[in-house]
């Protein structure tokens, strides 16, 4: 399979791309429109049965947060709005025709976080892609 995506073209047809975004946003749009009962009432029952406290999983919580800030600002910064951030050079790079794929895959866990600011101007971002752009002549 990967042989076969290295010989290909590294865009995807125009039809394809704007299905996908769709499919993506609209996913997204759901988790954050269900965000609430996600995430009301939080209590880590999971956890306490395998031997974690509420309180270890709630710090566990908090620095998986801090993890996730440090590499999503580190993107935002330093490769945004290319599609990945390659951290040993602190530079971006175009790997599928300069969709921002890293702040797409970002959608579900800022949604997840209850980070509705960064989702709502991420989704808008994204929404105003042009894909005409990114069209192999």
């Amino acid at each position: 399979m990967f042989g076969l995506l290295a010989r290909q073209s590294h865009f995807m047809p125009l039809p394809q791309v704007r299905v996908l975004f769709h499919v993506i946003i609209i996913v997204h749009l759901c988790l954050l429109s269900q965000l609430e009962s996600l995430t009301d009432g939080f209590h880590p029952t999971g956890a306490v049965a395998n031997g974690v406290t509420p309180e270890e999983a709630r710090q566990l919580r908090d620095e998986e947060r801090e993890m996730f800030y440090h590499a999503f600002d580190g993107y935002m910064e330093h490769a945004f709005p290319l599609d990945e951030f390659r951290p040993l050079s602190c530079k971006g790079e175009d790997t599928l025709g300069s969709y921002a794929l890293t702040l797409i895959d970002s959608l579900d866990t800022l949604a997840l976080l209850g980070d509705r600011e960064r989702f709502t101007a991420s989704v808008e971002w994204i929404g105003n892609l042009s894909m005409n752009d990114r069209i192999e002549g």
